[in-house]
């Protein structure tokens, strides 16, 4: 992760902090590591699980964070992120019916 975020889902909790504190140090003290991690992973922007039912509410749920994490990472607009959202929930459903 020279330089970079990399995708902070696929990191260990000991990797974030290597991360963080990588770039808590290159900010020359402006931000620190409980700062970035608040930002970062402590936004309270998650989807709750309870939120989303159905026979398949986990993969669901997987549907919405990955459409939704390449919205936030600007990969996609927010019209193709509903509309993946919703394609991808559909074939689900079909696929366990």
């Amino acid at each position: 992760f020279e330089g970079q975020i990399p995708a902070l889902a696929s990191l260990t909790a000991e990797e974030q902090n290597q991360v963080f504190s990588a770039i808590a140090d290159a900010s020359h003290g402006q931000v620190t590591v409980s700062d970035l991690y608040e930002n970062f992973m402590n936004t309270g922007m998650g989807v709750a699980q309870s939120d989303i039912i159905g026979t398949a509410a986990d993969e669901y749920n997987r549907i919405v964070n990955d459409e939704v994490a390449a919205y936030c990472m600007d990969l996609q607009d927010i019209d193709t992120t509903i509309s993946k959202i919703c394609s991808r929930v559909n074939e689900a459903i079909k696929n366990v019916q």
